[in-house]
């Protein structure tokens, strides 16, 4: 922004000289120093270099002399027609009684896409047309002009109050993603306000103007002020302001490991308030906001602190209204986001949860939960520092997981700041906490002792605050893994009941997941560990132990009730999906459905023998985990993938680094793409051939290629 000011002389402060006498002596000892004379502005050192003097550079119209600081700034006051061969024109519309009006010049005149953005608040409550003390349009749904001036641009007419104090506005281009900054101008002086109309000019939003101007009169004969150099976004100006250049703070890529993310909205005037930073962790954004209940829904965005456009998250158009509990994708791109909106029915604290574990793909989800604060975990875990923030899972649930050495330890339940209503810990002389036991937990200084822990084995160990009493929460410390270091395989009629390799279940998450081929019959199995432990071994209940696919079934370790063989009939062979639910590990959940390799898409021959295109001729045929082609190659050397029509990662199988050639019969392991099947496969063919291609898709993520010349 221009300043509009220039100084008349330089700063100079004038000390007297000082004498100093030397310890001990007599006025012989004396030692004078010499300190260099300095001047205050305006006045400056004379030429003998021994007075300060007074040096006037006079100011040029349309600049004149500040009388405190002496200092040359631009004029507000009324144009003084003729100055410079300039006579001010008049707008078309002067302020009626009850009016302010507010005129925006660009300087080439394009005022497509602009609008008006005004607001009353307790300071400014001005607008009658907008609710008091606070109310006004909506970012995004702005105010169209009333009217376009040749020579002062784009004009809005407001209607006041009886006795306005001043108001608030910014003009700006949302299509654009232009705007001025925050203007406030005082209404209620003749002073501040003699006419009712304010001007305003592009690239010098720092003066509002109270009396017409146009741009050729901010030219200063001798040294122009006039309106400096813009820049269209995504561009901004040097250090110098004489060049638009890429802005060096921007971002290309959202790397959230790098970001500071900010809640931006009409809760903080889009501001980067500390108050609204997102803690991070492995992925994960999280903050709380205390949020006050409003009629009109709050707009706003994520975003890091200087708007880098690959770092300000909104939504798709017309997927604005965020709904508490409910996943939001989140999209990037000036020409595609708009403002997300929410509306808060109650005065309350609400988690904004921002999942860029997926960082092409950010979710972000906003539940109302207990604390104004993100709470954690602190002790000796993890140095009392503030980190892995406890996640909401409703129902005043919170809770976080921990990998822990077999080791004693302290700690409590607090926010980063350790604030005293939410720094959390055990009443004095009850300071222990056993695994699965619930601990009422206190707050208060010298009444939140450090919690005492020892755990026996090394593992993950889940931490589940209960706020359902926000004073005074339940803790509990469990084996994170639901049926803890047991290892659980499937054991029944198919396999003998023993425990055999590719029978073995994968842990995530609370689920236990195994993919099998079954033949054909009528199979019994349970699903257990090596040592068939009571505690972890899972079967169906005496009166409940059909398995149906496709439909979940309760289960249970044989502790709980689940002492039954599960019954599960097919009647030809096929692949199958186990998924074992156990997020309430007293109460599983099992559910069974047939799997088909590569996302169950068709799966085709693509390579030089056909243009590597989707050719029908070329499609395999599937059956129970195996997909099978025959198919005549010319004599050539010939390079191919076996994929989906569309070519998706994990669904696209090439070779292995270093193991791409097909030796006919000698069966090749191969990957998808997503597992580093990236190669070419090749298959030298000597003279033309029929061939019968086999993929054995029966062992996840482990497909085997063999390639054989039809009998």
């Amino acid at each position: 922004m221009t300043s509009y000011k220039k100084q008349f002389t330089s700063v100079i402060l004038a000390l007297t000289v000082g004498v100093l006498s030397g310890c001990g002596g007599g006025s012989d000892d004396k030692i004078v120093i010499e300190t260099p004379l300095f001047c205050k502005s305006p006045e400056t050192i004379n030429d003998a270099g021994n007075a300060c003097e007074l040096v006037i550079t006079p100011c040029n119209y349309p600049e004149v002399a500040n009388p405190e600081t002496l200092l040359c700034e631009m004029n507000t006051e009324e144009w003084i027609d003729g100055s410079n061969g300039i006579t001010m024109p008049e707008p078309v519309y002067i302020a009626g009684a009850g009016e302010v009006v507010y005129y925006y010049n660009i300087a080439d005149a394009s005022f497509d896409g602009w609008a008006l953005h005004a607001w009353n608040n307790t300071d400014c409550d001005s607008y009658a047309a907008f609710d008091h003390p606070e109310g006004g349009t909506a970012w995004g749904v702005g105010i169209q002009p009333n009217g376009i001036d040749p020579n002062f641009g784009a004009y809005w007419v407001m209607d006041l109050v009886e006795a306005p104090t001043c108001a608030n506005f910014i003009p700006y281009n949302f299509e654009g993603e232009i705007q001025t900054p925050d203007i406030q101008v005082t209404l209620s002086n003749t002073i501040d306000n003699p006419t009712g109309n304010f001007y305003v000019l592009e690239g010098n939003e720092d003066i509002v103007f109270p009396h017409p101007r146009t741009f050729e009169s901010l030219v200063v004969p001798g040294g122009s002020t006039a309106p400096p150099l813009t820049c269209e976004a995504p561009l901004v100006l040097n250090e110098a302001g004489d060049e638009c250049i890429t802005d060096p703070t921007a971002l290309e890529t959202f790397d959230p490991e790098a970001t500071t993310l900010y809640l931006k909205g009409g809760f903080n005037d889009w501001a980067n308030d500390e108050n609204f930073v997102f803690a991070y962790e492995d992925g994960i954004f999280i903050m709380v906001a205390s949020l006050t209940a409003s009629a009109e829904p709050y707009e706003f965005k994520v975003a890091d602190a200087n708007w880098s456009e690959p770092t300000s998250f909104g939504v798709a158009d017309g997927e604005a209204e965020v709904v508490l509990g409910e996943s939001k994708n989140l999209v990037v791109g000036e020409d595609v986001t708009v403002n997300m909106s929410i509306t808060v029915a109650s005065d309350a604290n609400y988690q904004f949860y921002f999942d860029a574990k997926d960082p092409e793909n950010p979710t972000l989800t906003v539940t109302e939960v207990v604390y104004n604060k993100v709470m954690y975990v602190r002790g000796s875990l993890n140095d009392w520092t503030a980190t892995s923030a406890m996640a909401y899972q409703g129902d005043n649930i919170y809770e976080s997981t921990y990998t822990l050495e077999a080791t004693d330890y302290e700690f409590k339940v607090a926010d980063a700041a350790w604030t005293e209503a939410t720094n959390f810990g055990a009443a004095a002389g009850n300071e222990a906490i056993s695994l699965e036991a619930e601990k009422s937990l206190v707050f208060g200084e010298g009444v939140a002792m450090n919690i005492t822990m020892t755990i026996a084995e090394a593992g993950n160990y889940k931490f589940v605050l209960d706020a359902t009493l926000p004073e005074a929460p339940v803790l509990t410390v469990s084996n994170a893994v639901p049926y803890g270091s047991f290892e659980l395989y499937m054991k029944g009629s198919m396999n003998g009941w023993t425990q055999t390799e590719g029978y073995g279940f994968s842990y995530a998450d609370n689920h236990y997941t195994l993919v099998t081929l079954l033949d054909a019959a009528s199979h019994e199995f349970k699903i257990a560990p090596d040592g068939w432990e009571d505690e972890a071994t899972i079967g169906g209940f005496p009166d409940n132990n059909t398995i149906a696919v496709d439909t979940a079934l309760n289960v249970a370790v044989k502790n709980d009730g689940g002492t039954e063989n599960l019954a599960f009939a097919i009647d030809t062979a096929k692949m199958f999906s186990f998924d074992v639910d156990a997020t309430d590990k007293s109460a599983p959940t099992l559910l069974v459905s047939e799997y088909i390799p590569f996302e169950a898409r068709p799966m085709l021959l693509k390579g030089s023998m056909n243009g590597w295109s989707n050719d029908d001729a070329y499609e395999f045929t599937y059956e129970a985990g195996i997909f099978t082609l025959e198919t005549t190659l010319e004599a050539a050397a010939h390079e191919f993938k076996i994929a989906s029509a569309d070519w998706e990662d994990n669904s696209t199988i090439g070779a292995l680094p270093e193991a791409s050639v097909v030796t006919v019969d000698s069966p090749l392991t191969v990957a998808i793409k997503d597992n580093g099947g990236a190669d070419n496969l090749m298959l030298t063919v000597d003279t033309t051939t029929t061939y019968i291609f086999t993929v054995d898709a029966t062992t996840v993520g482990a497909p085997v290629l063999t390639v054989s010349v039809k009998p």
